[in-house]
């Protein structure tokens, strides 16, 4: 099996692997429409990542992972894709949930975000929140990524001593502030709500960046409390 289809999906850690000989192969039963098999195949190329038009668009580029892959590829060759996904396997990041097509690289934000998981192995990074939030260092979204039960009570603790609030364990589970599974408190965020009626991706991109919601905020409670750095006191 090639590890890595002409589209940038990895035959070599993908969950239908077992019965199916790979994209480049023959394995795929979708060639007579996937444009990205034909194309590279009439082109003579090992892979999108050569073509001189890449990325195009109308294709399986279309999607986010699927183009980081195959960015990646690019820049740093389909070996190295393959060495780094492999080790990534290893270390426990999952690159197709039980039973579905979507998994860990698919929590990213960005583009460069996969390429950078695919870099690294690391999980633990994120955009900022809308507020500004550093997410990579908030105990709730790292025990969500580790699935650590004791960064898990660690939040909990904080919440009940600072704030007086009684939340059940179960609630500590974050994505990001950008995701759509957010922490609890964090679900009716105004600020989310008002960048995304203006269209902006932060509150800093505001041109009346700071108002007074958004400057008193953050004077309070922006990357000052329940962060890993401060051990969450």
């Amino acid at each position: 099996m090639k590890a890595i289809a002409f589209c940038g999906l990895a035959c070599c850690v993908c969950s239908e692997n077992k019965g199916c000989v790979g994209c480049q192969d023959g394995g795929c039963e979708s060639h007579g429409w996937c444009k990205n098999y034909n194309c590279c195949k009439e082109k003579g190329l090992n892979g999108c990542w050569e073509c001189s038009e890449f990325p195009c668009t109308g294709c399986m580029l279309d999607k986010p992972r699927i183009r980081a892959f195959a960015e990646f590829a690019r820049r740093y060759g389909v070996v190295e894709l393959e060495k780094c996904l492999l080790r990534n396997k290893e270390k426990g990041i999952v690159y197709h949930y039980e039973g579905q097509l979507t998994g860990d690289y698919d929590k990213c934000q960005t583009e460069e975000e996969i390429i950078e998981m695919i870099k690294t192995g690391n999980k633990l990074f994120g955009l900022p929140c809308y507020c500004g939030h550093d997410c990579s260092k908030c105990v709730t979204y790292i025990a969500t990524q580790t699935n650590n039960d004791d960064l898990r009570r660690q939040a909990q603790s904080f919440y009940k001593e600072t704030f007086g609030l009684d939340i059940p364990l179960e609630k500590f589970y974050c994505d990001g502030g950008r995701s759509k599974n957010v922490f609890e408190l964090c679900k009716e965020c105004s600020f989310k709500k008002c960048c995304i009626e203006r269209g902006i991706d932060a509150c800093g991109k505001c041109s009346e960046y700071p108002c007074k919601e958004i400057s008193d905020y953050q004077q309070k409670y922006v990357n000052k409390c329940n962060q890993l750095e401060n051990k969450a006191k």
